[in-house]
């Protein structure tokens, strides 16, 4: 199997990080042992997945979320929804893609996802 992961900072939980892999644990592990340059100054935790047949396929939907703001900004509100559910307490930032440089994605608190733009 082949995935598209999206990942989360435990010390900045507005700060998120996504992309492709054919073994979510390594690709964790990596991240927070500091052997990706865009992420190595966080701890991660994995909120999000999605699995593909073909490497083709994820490298494809992760491009897409990576380049279509409305895909983008779907998939957030999803995350975020589901994070709120799971946690209850925590603060839902609006989306607002200020960052995503190599995959990091910074989401901004008080900026109406209804305003935001493709990049």
């Amino acid at each position: 199997m082949y995935y598209v992961c999206m990942l989360q900072a435990t010390s900045e939980p507005e700060r998120f990080y996504l992309g492709s892999t054919i073994d979510l644990r390594q690709r964790l592990r990596s991240h927070n042992n500091g052997d990706n340059k865009a992420t190595k100054s966080h701890t991660w935790r994995l909120v999000y997945y999605e699995a593909y047949l073909s490497l083709k396929a994820a490298r494809e939907r992760e491009h897409r979320l990576k380049h279509d703001g409305r895909a983008k900004r779907y998939l957030m509100q999803r995350i975020k929804a589901s994070l709120e559910d799971s946690i209850g307490t925590c603060p839902a930032p609006k989306f607002h893609p200020t960052e995503w440089r190599s995959g990091c994605l910074r989401v901004e608190p008080g900026v109406a996802a209804s305003k935001s733009r493709a990049i």
